[in-house]
């Protein structure tokens, strides 16, 4: 039978995966802080009133609880920002598994404004819906869909081409290794870069390679 352990499909189901078990237990973290940051809003309620309404304690008890709840509530804001983090890398994965699975078409932004007076690009179904567009737009802002609609819209020469590719392999580095040192805010950050690398260079061999010039795309597994 033949090995199926490295294939686009298996390895996008395989990160999909580890993220989500990474999400549950950022889940059960947060929930720890959130029950933890009322706790201390009650107790530092409670400081506040037997200080200066009752008088018994003394002013340091409310500072020590205030200064507790800021803490934890830095604590909590970056581990919400991994959960952010790690939400996009799902849908990363899950909008993978839906161009493999062949139900992408409508489910993403389709770029149909870059349409314009081009001459072949409603022949090639480059813009709109069920376009090559949205069959390849991962870009999270205007600049980077607009830098994919020029490079649809106009042919680049191979010697243009193989330094973007070169450039997508630098970028690469094992998601594992990213995701197992992500245990602070900076480590966090970096594996978010890596796996954004990561997803783009699976998504140049698992999507179309694009012969504008030719008038042609063709699909190409590896």
């Amino acid at each position: 039978m033949p090995d199926t352990s490295s294939t686009p499909r298996a390895e996008y189901e395989r990160r999909l995966a580890a993220w989500r078990d990474r999400l549950v237990a950022l889940d059960r973290r947060h929930l720890t802080l959130s029950n933890g940051r009322l706790l201390l809003a009650a107790l530092l309620a409670l400081a506040l009133w037997f200080t200066f309404v009752r008088a018994v304690l003394s002013p340091w008890w409310p500072v020590a609880a205030g200064v507790a709840f800021a803490a934890l509530a830095i604590v909590h804001a970056r581990v919400l920002e991994r959960i952010e983090r790690a939400r996009g890398a799902e849908r990363v994965y899950l909008r993978g598994l839906e161009r493999l699975n062949g139900r992408w078409a409508g489910t993403g932004r389709d770029g149909a404004h870059f349409t314009g007076d081009h001459p072949y690009a409603r022949d090639l179904d480059l813009f709109g819906r069920a376009s090559l567009f949205e069959l390849l737009n991962t870009a999270r802002t205007e600049a980077g869909e607009a830098t994919l609609a020029a490079w649809l819209s106009a042919g680049a020469p191979v010697g243009e081409v193989l330094p973007r590719q070169q450039a997508v392999d630098e970028f690469f580095a094992p998601l594992e290794q990213e995701q197992e040192g992500a245990r602070d805010t900076e480590r966090a950050t970096a594996a978010r870069y890596r796996a954004v690398a990561a997803a783009v260079r699976a998504h140049l061999s698992d999507t179309f390679v694009v012969r504008v010039g030719t008038g042609k795309y063709s699909q190409r597994m590896p």
